[in-house]
């Protein structure tokens, strides 16, 4: 199992990643603002469809000397995301809709299926409109997962932007051999 994203088609992404925890403290992880704030971003608690706010702040997903490169910026301090949470079935299933930064819509799909004192997360982004978006969404997620398993684990995390762009330039490379 790779930890890259796979293109499912055009305009749909999906990781598979084995994560090192049982169901329940990855839901947590998923629904609980705080802890979902220390891999992804905090905001709202989900419990119910509905309308709900995502809170990033990219800041305190990395280390001090880890800065944003120029174009992202406008993405170092908090940003507010609005998500519509579509389906949740506690502890397996979590699916929401949203937009990209260029306001197009996009729906994102969480999965966990319990493996013994694992869990296999599945995450599917779709209805990515353009290469930007699927190389942007897809190194997006990756760091994003990748500081999710390190904090399941009880390890340090990567930094965050260093990583980012790291996984960018495999992404721009993947797409460009296509």
């Amino acid at each position: 199992m790779s930890n890259e994203g796979k293109m499912v088609d055009a305009t749909t992404i999906r990781f598979e990643r084995l994560l090192p925890a049982p169901i329940e403290r990855v839901w947590a992880y998923l629904v609980d603002p705080a802890k979902r704030a220390e891999w992804f971003a905090g905001g709202a608690e989900f419990k119910t469809p509905g309308e709900a706010q995502l809170l990033f702040n990219h800041a305190k997903l990395t280390t001090p000397d880890d800065k944003p490169p120029r174009q992202y910026e406008q993405y170092a301090g908090e940003v507010q995301a609005g998500v519509k949470i579509v389906e949740i079935e506690p502890p397996r299933l979590l699916v929401w809709e949203w937009q990209d930064e260029d306001g197009k819509p996009l729906t994102t799909r969480f999965e966990l299926t319990a493996r013994g004192n694992k869990v296999l997360l599945t995450l599917t982004e779709s209805n990515l409109a353009s290469a930007k978006a699927v190389i942007g969404n897809s190194s997006g997620w990756q760091v994003h997962v990748d500081l999710l398993e390190a904090r399941l684990a009880g390890k340090t995390p990567p930094p965050f932007w260093a990583t980012l762009m790291a996984h960018r330039a495999k992404y721009e490379k993947k797409l460009a051999s296509r």
